[in-house]
C-alpha cells in the first residue's frame, strides 16, 4: 500500500512466499515485479528467488538461466545463501543433460569449496554424480573417496540440503 506500482514489495512478497513452501504464488508475485520493473530482479537475492521459483515449479530451463545469471552476483549474498545457490544451480544445470555437465561440474565444484556442514557433503555427492556424468569415472571416483558414502547418505535426509534440492527442483 505504501508503493503502489512499484516492484518492490512484489519482490519481497515472492520471496517470503518461496520461504513459506508456496512456489506457484511466489512465482506469480515475481512475474508481476518483473512488469513493474524490468530491472526488479537485477538483485541477487531477487535473482535467486526468481532461479528457486522457477526451479520449483518445474521451469528447469528458465531456472537454469537464472541461476546461471546470479552466479556472478553472489558476492552480495550471504556464505550460506552463495553455497546452496552454487549447489542447487549445479544440480538444475545437470539435470539439462550433457549439454551443461561442463557448467554443472564448476557450479558445484564451487559448492564443495563454499559450503560448511551438511551441504558440504551434499556438494561432494553431486560433483561425483556431475563428474560421472561428465565420463570422467577416476576423478569422480577420487571426490567420491574425499567423504564414504556411508557418510554421505545421511547428509542427504539433512533439513537445509533438502531445502537446497527442493530450491533445485530435485
Amino acid at each position: 500500500k505504501l508503493l503502489p506500482g512499484r516492484a518492490s514489495p512484489c519482490i519481497l512478497e515472492g520471496r517470503a512466499l518461496l520461504r513459506l513452501g508456496r512456489a506457484e504464488d511466489a512465482l506469480g508475485a515475481l512475474v508481476e515485479a518483473k512488469r513493474r520493473d524490468d530491472r526488479a530482479l537485477d538483485d541477487a537475492a531477487a535473482l535467486l528467488a526468481w532461479a528457486r521459483a522457477n526451479a520449483r515449479t518445474g521451469r528447469g530451463a528458465e531456472a537454469a538461466q537464472a541461476y546461471r545469471a546470479v552466479l556472478p552476483r553472489m558476492s552480495a549474498l550471504s556464505a550460506a545463501e552463495r553455497s546452496a545457490a552454487s549447489f542447487e544451480a549445479g544440480v538444475v544445470v545437470m539435470a539439462q543433460g550433457p549439454k551443461g555437465i561442463d557448467d554443472a561440474v564448476a557450479m558445484l565444484r564451487q559448492a564443495r569449496r563454499d559450503a560448511r556442514d551438511a551441504m558440504h557433503v551434499a556438494s561432494i555427492g553431486a560433483l561425483a554424480l556431475a563428474l560421472d556424468r561428465a565420463g570422467q569415472r577416476e576423478e569422480a571416483a577420487a571426490v567420491l573417496a574425499e567423504r564414504g558414502k556411508s557418510e554421505i547418505e545421511p547428509h542427504l535426509a539433512e533439513p537445509r540440503v533438502n531445502e537446497a534440492l527442493a530450491d533445485a527442483g530435485s
